[in-house]
């Protein structure tokens, strides 16, 4: 399990191997606090699926650093 802040959002990020293939997926959980309360979305990956754990962990970073992004971009509006 790997946890980075970005942007004053905590990004907990979870790589599993898959039973069968031994391929890797990841699951997200992105924090912040917001009027004085912590928020929490949790984002998945149910489809993809990579060859080593890095890749999984690397896509899962890219993925939740584009949706804190999006998400003070739209609040920025």
């Amino acid at each position: 399990m790997a946890s980075l802040l970005y942007k004053n959002h905590r990004i907990v990020i979870s790589t599993v191997p898959h039973k069968i293939t031994n391929r890797w997926s990841w699951s997200v959980v992105v924090s912040w606090f917001e009027d004085d309360r912590q928020k929490l979305r949790p984002i998945k990956n149910w489809f993809q699926q990579f060859d080593s754990n890095r890749e999984a962990e690397t896509c899962a970073i890219e993925a939740a650093k584009t949706w804190v992004d999006k998400r003070l971009e739209s609040s920025s509006h």
